[in-house]
């Protein structure tokens, strides 16, 4: 059985777009910056397995200064490979000779926004720009299409290059029973702690509306024997959180995800790294 790629659409798109922001949060992958832009981090401190993070670094580039879709726009798609139905036949316009705009800028336009956009999401395979005559016999014009694909792809197989990039160098570990909301409730409490430091576990779980059980605790309200219940039970959830939101960041840059186990060469959180970062966790972009 031919096995299924990756969709890059919908649920999946979601996931991987989480695993970027994920990577924005873990001091690994930002040591792994440091290293490949050769800027002092003011430390020698690198985890043991600083290799595999280097790795999924050279695979996913600088998360820190371009927008999440962006990023997953022009660096990640093609590493997260490509849906069973796609790549596809995509018209980029025509041409007829009593035609009075600017053809070439139409085409020209044409072909800037199929490369900017659908062919990205393809994986950029390798395709074939042709001018197609409307009023020659469809058994003519398919003998031809025919050939030229032949042609280049037999130029391809002798130059040794891929002509759909299909095989995922990075897949979502399909065996977590983590949800995208918690995954987003996780990453919203290290944002919380990140730009409150003197909040406590519980104002942090509050503020980043970690429980729904606790949606009525509000962070602002004065400790009384009243919410005591209440907020050791969410101090704890939120210890839990931050833990858990860590390791997933650094599982991330060991090119794991989602998975919240035991990182064993797991760098100490920076939660004041994390701050500078500015992170809007849930953007329109």
């Amino acid at each position: 059985m031919q096995e299924k790629h990756l969709s890059i659409v919908g649920d999946d798109a979601n996931w991987f777009k989480l695993w970027g922001w994920y990577l924005r949060a873990s001091p690994s992958y930002e040591r792994a910056r440091y290293f490949r832009t050769g800027v002092s981090f003011g430390g020698g401190d690198l985890p043991a397995d600083f290799d595999t993070v280097l790795r999924v670094y050279d695979a996913f580039g600088d998360v820190r200064f371009m927008s999440i879709n962006r990023w997953w726009r022009s660096v990640a798609i093609p590493q997260f490979g490509v849906s069973e139905d796609r790549p596809r036949v995509t018209p980029l316009g025509s041409i007829r000779h009593y035609d009075e705009d600017d053809r070439l800028a139409r085409i020209r336009s044409s072909v800037r926004d199929y490369l900017n956009e659908e062919w990205l999401d393809q994986i950029q395979p390798t395709s074939i720009i042709a001018s197609i005559p409307v009023g020659l016999p469809k058994a003519q014009i398919m003998k031809q299409i025919s050939e030229m694909v032949d042609e280049i792809a037999e130029r391809e197989a002798r130059s040794g290059a891929n002509t759909l990039r299909g095989n995922a160098a990075f897949k979502l570990a399909r065996s977590s029973k983590l949800h995208y909301a918690t995954m987003m409730r996780y990453l919203k409490c290290l944002h919380v702690k990140s730009a409150n430091p003197k909040m406590t576990l519980w104002q942090i779980g509050a503020t980043a509306g970690l429980s729904v059980q606790h949606r009525l605790l509000d962070p602002s309200a004065e400790p009384n024997a009243d919410n005591e219940k209440a907020r050791t039970s969410l101090k704890e959830l939120t210890s839990r959180a931050l833990l858990r939101g860590h390791m997933i960041a650094e599982n991330a840059a060991r090119g794991i995800f989602p998975s919240y186990a035991k990182c064993t060469h797991a760098m100490p959180v920076e939660y004041s790294f994390i701050h500078r970062k500015r992170f809007n966790f849930f953007p329109s972009e």
